[in-house]
């Protein structure tokens, strides 16, 4: 199979198979895990630990064979510094959560090189990565034939968008292609290459121009430097190129030719919306990172700080920095991106080594510069997309990286360091100590995911107006994650829905709930100060303040609903509230000013209507009503389908749109 030759270790036990289901169960959830779902990372990560322990379990009592291998203990002090820099988050809930999932790579890694039998457990998880990449290619094909309406021909599903799929199957492709290559008996040489050319038109049916580049640096390498080698001849390489533009032109023919256009457009990066949105991305990220330069912001924090920095042409949903190097540098400090590098270039070097160490024209070369080619097109994509803040993609590295460290280790001819508990130290003991690391792990990863549903469910009582059970989950979730501000600020909401509704409650009771909402707000600040949205629940509470004068009421929320803009500018509840603030105080120019300035704010699909609506109506009561009318065109072009009755209501207020061109034909309308 792809991961390598027999090794005459023994056949895997009942116990390591165990191990690699697990691994196998952890990387499906992962597909499925895009950034929010925090039960997902919190069940892949258990898994992955419990994938680590039960390899590392039989050498409590034997020992371990610890690889020699500057990569290895490179990726340990990034792993470690990774941990370190928890120290100095200045969100320590959103990092620890982070931490986990960039232990996907590190996890599974050790898990296999430090299995018993090795070379067993990697091949298999190597097999298995290739398998799951088939699948997923074949689900891209679907996408793209079948399911057009839904997918465009860009397809995604189930990862966040087409770049991170076809950076995933990148990963695969390229030690497929070096498995074709390199095999001798017929029956597997058809099943590399139906493999090679099936994941290649999953990468193709995702249109991702950067994989193409990724890909192709890839393939360089290992055509430099497999040269001579038996399979590497012009019949195979004739018969891979013959099917692989094949099923690029009737892909293409397939799509109108959008296939063919996009990859033209690779001659005119600078003219692109992409790349242009790109550069927008990092300049604001170095804005960023250049304000705390040496410790970041914290690991995983960039989607909360970024709103700061936002330029108003980025239209991307601000959650990544589209450059892996460039957010660790926001997140981490200077540090992060040195170590990113540091065991990129011992990656190198040692395949360097290891491949010169073999003769010229050897299938071993082969063995090591697949694994190292789709690692190394992942490298030089993540550059321009975010692969190394993607569950599943890590623990895929994690696989192909220890079958690259495996060949590396043949053919080196280096032996392994034994490392051994203490003789007198009762393996009874360890393994106690063991299973109370895991259970601490299982704890602090399970309890976030429990929360996170416990939150979801308080607030879902909230806005249903069953404060009693909004109140029960509220105690739950507080006491699994204390160091969470979302428990906290669910708190704090419910006590302001308590303050709003007519529950019956003395002057006395609203004063105690008030100042409660509050010192919970306090309590969420101090665990997440970039979160506007907390600034906004301040608002809110100011307005239900019991006893107050009814202008200090108003000066504080007007305060708490500025901050609220001053950190996240798209912040749509904060500047609607504001609004309707200075429309209470007889203020229409005010709230139009403030309206106003969110329109130049990118919105994705119809979530700013309601922005639109209430512009237009400000500007018709103002006297701009071609202004009004141009807004009330862009809302029109947003109203989702479905949304008959919202449309047919907009044009009995604005009859000017009837037969008027929406959004997209003639822009937005926005000044």
């Amino acid at each position: 199979m792809i991961g390598g030759a027999p090794s005459g270790e023994p056949a895997l036990s009942v116990r390591e198979w165990l191990g690699l289901g697990l691994l196998a169960i952890a990387f499906g959830l992962a597909l499925f895990f895009n950034g929010l779902h925090i039960p997902l990372l919190s069940a892949a990560g258990v898994l992955l630990v419990g994938v680590l322990v039960l390899a590392l379990g039989p050498g409590i009592r034997d020992g371990w064979r610890v690889p020699r291998s500057p990569s290895a203990a490179w990726l340990v002090v990034w792993w470690a510094f990774l941990a370190i820099s928890l120290a100095w988050s200045s969100v320590v809930f959103t990092s620890s959560l982070y931490y986990w999932w960039l232990s996907a790579l590190p996890l599974t890694f050790f898990a296999l090189v430090l299995a018993p039998s090795p070379a067993n457990w990697t091949r298999a998880a190597l097999a298995g990565f290739a398998w799951a990449a088939a699948g997923l290619a074949s689900w891209a094909l679907v996408q793209f034939f079948v399911l057009t309406e839904t997918y465009g021909f860009r397809a995604h599903h189930p990862l966040l968008n087409p770049n991170n799929l076809a950076g995933l199957l990148s990963l695969a492709l390229l030690p497929l292609v070096a498995w074709y290559l390199r095999v001798r008996d017929r029956a597997h040489l058809y099943l590399a290459l139906a493999g090679s050319l099936l994941v290649l038109a999953g990468v193709v049916a995702t249109q991702s121009r950067g994989a193409l580049i990724g890909l192709g640096v890839g393939l360089v390498v290992i055509l430099v430097a497999a040269r001579g080698a038996p399979g590497l001849n012009r019949r195979r390489l004739a018969v891979m190129a013959v099917g692989g533009l094949a099923i690029f032109l009737g892909m293409d023919w397939w799509s109108g030719a959008e296939l063919g256009q996009r990859v033209e457009t690779l001659g005119a990066v600078g003219a692109q919306s992409s790349f242009q949105t790109r550069l927008l991305i990092w300049e604001s990220t170095l804005e960023m990172a250049l304000e705390r330069p040496w410790l970041g912001y914290g690991l995983g924090t960039f989607f909360l700080y970024y709103p700061r920095f936002r330029q108003p042409a980025d239209t991307s949903g601000g959650y990544y920095a589209h450059m892996d190097p460039l957010q660790f540098w926001a997140e981490l400090g200077i540090v992060g991106p040195v170590l990113f590098y540091a065991v990129l270039i011992a990656i190198l070097v040692q395949t360097v080594r290891a491949v010169r160490r073999l003769p010229v024209g050897s299938r071993e070369r082969l063995g090591i510069l697949g694994p190292f080619a789709g690692m190394l097109a992942v490298a030089v994509h993540t550059h321009i997309t975010f692969h190394l803040y993607i569950l599943p993609t890590l623990i895929g590295l994690g696989a192909v990286l220890a079958a690259w460290q495996l060949r590396c280790e043949r053919a080196l001819g280096k032996e392994r360091m034994r490392v051994a508990l203490p003789e007198r130290a009762h393996p009874r003991v360890w393994r106690w100590i063991l299973a109370g690391v895991v259970a601490l792990v299982i704890l602090n990863l399970g309890s976030a995911g429990v929360a996170d549903r416990f939150v979801q469910k308080g607030r879902g009582a909230v806005d249903e107006g069953e404060v009693q059970t909004a109140l029960r989950y509220f105690h739950y979730a507080r006491a699994l994650t204390p160091a969470s501000d979302t428990a906290w600020a669910l708190g704090a909401e419910i006590r302001g829905a308590a303050l709003s509704r007519d529950l019956g409650l003395d002057p006395r009771q609203r004063r105690a709930l008030y100042r409660e909402a509050h010192r919970m707000l306090d309590r969420a600040r101090r665990r997440n100060p970039a979160r506007a949205g907390l600034d906004h629940l301040r608002a809110r509470l100011y307005l239900a303040a019991p006893d107050a004068a009814e202008v200090e009421v108003r000066r504080r929320a007007e305060a708490a609903w500025r901050a609220a803009l001053a950190k996240d500018s798209r912040h749509m509840e904060a500047r609607m509230g504001l609004a309707n603030l200075y429309l209470s105080q007889e203020r229409p120019q005010a709230a139009r000013a403030v309206l106003e300035a969110g329109l130049k704010w990118p919105y994705p699909g119809p979530r700013p209507l309601g922005l639109y609506l209430r512009t237009a109506a400000l500007r018709d009561r103002l006297g701009d009503h071609a202004g009004a009318l141009a807004l009330a065109r862009s809302a029109l072009g947003r109203i989702p389908a479905g949304g008959e009755q919202a449309r047919q209501a907009l044009l009995a207020r604005y009859p000017a749109l009837e037969g008027a061109p929406e959004e997209g034909e003639d822009g937005d309308g926005a000044p």
